[in-house]
């Protein structure tokens, strides 16, 4: 799968909950792909509640650019009865390979980067 998630952009549930702020993407080492677990997990962290949330990207539904709003294909209710607080294992051994998700533009840098095309 593609990402194209930047940090801070805003997840929602499929039930259309705020959940929190991508931060992070973890990747299984590439010995251990295709185990049967999930490969790839997003950090979301919840800025009201303090909570961080390791979602499969396999539950990662849309990104809308222009907003920035990525959604889930789980609800929230679906977020609460998992364990998705919980660091996956492979995580929380160091086994797992940080991505630093991209920042998104500046409203300046993005009309920079439009006059420049002109």
């Amino acid at each position: 799968m593609t990402f194209d998630i930047r940090k801070s952009d805003t997840v929602f549930t499929a039930d259309g909950a705020e959940l929190g702020a991508a931060t992070t993407l973890y990747v299984r080492p590439e010995a251990n792909l295709g185990r049967g677990d999930f490969d790839q997990y997003l950090m979301v962290v919840s800025l009201e509640e303090g909570d961080e949330y390791y979602i499969p990207t396999n539950f990662v539904d849309a990104r809308t650019s222009e907003t920035g709003k990525v959604r889930l294909s789980l609800t929230s209710a679906e977020i609460e009865e998992s364990n998705l607080k919980q660091r996956p294992p492979f995580i929380e051994r160091g086994e797992a390979n940080e991505e630093a998700l991209a920042d998104e533009p500046s409203a300046m840098e993005k009309e920079k980067e439009f006059v420049d095309r002109e």
